[in-house]
Order: structure tokens, then C-alpha cells, then sequence
């Protein structure tokens, strides 16, 4: 058997050792994927059920901000009413700021 025969073969087998191991292995990814969507819809729940009662203070947190507006929207789509939150959160801090070097 000559070197570029050997050198054929032993990719061949090793390529073929991992095709094995991965097609036993083909779940994975879905079980992976539905797990994730699992646990993202159950924290989705979770933010609807706790955050109703203090909106107003809640959706200025960090893990509120950028998808409030799917949660609650004043008659505006999702995407104006995520920027409208955003930009109300950001300017007490931002006057406050240029209050104190006036």
C-alpha cells in the first residue's frame, strides 16, 4: 500500500468514526432549540405577569427596555412604541446631566 493509499484511508476512517458519532447525535440541536424557545416564552410570561401592576417604573430596566413596546403599546406599532420608551428613559438622566454643568 503506498503512502497516498494509507494516507486515504485513514481520513476516510476517521471522517466516517465522526459521521457516526454525529448522526447519533442528530436530536441535538432541535432538543437544543426548543429547550431555548421553551425557557425564552416562559421568561416572556414571566415579565407580563410581574411587570403589569409597575410599568411605569419597569420600563426603564434593563431587561424591559427593548422589547416593551411588544408588551405594551399606547395604539402604535411595536418598534415606535420601543423607541418612544426608550428615549422617555433616557432623558431625566441625560437633563440631569446637563443641569449640573450649566
Amino acid at each position: 500500500m503506498r503512502y497516498t493509499e494509507r494516507t486515504y484511508s485513514t481520513i476516510t476512517a476517521a471522517y466516517d468514526k465522526a459521521g457516526n458519532v454525529y448522526s447519533s447525535f442528530s436530536f441535538m440541536p432541535w432538543f437544543i432549540i426548543i429547550v431555548c424557545l421553551y425557557v425564552m416564552f416562559v421568561y416572556c410570561v414571566k415579565i407580563e405577569v410581574n411587570s403589569s401592576p409597575n410599568w411605569n417604573i419597569d420600563k426603564c430596566s434593563s431587561k424591559y427596555v427593548f422589547f416593551s413596546g411588544f408588551m405594551y403599546n399606547e395604539g402604535t406599532d411595536p418598534f415606535a412604541q420601543t423607541i418612544n420608551n426608550f428615549l422617555n428613559c433616557i432623558d431625566p438622566s441625560y437633563n440631569n446631566k446637563i443641569e449640573r454643568y450649566k
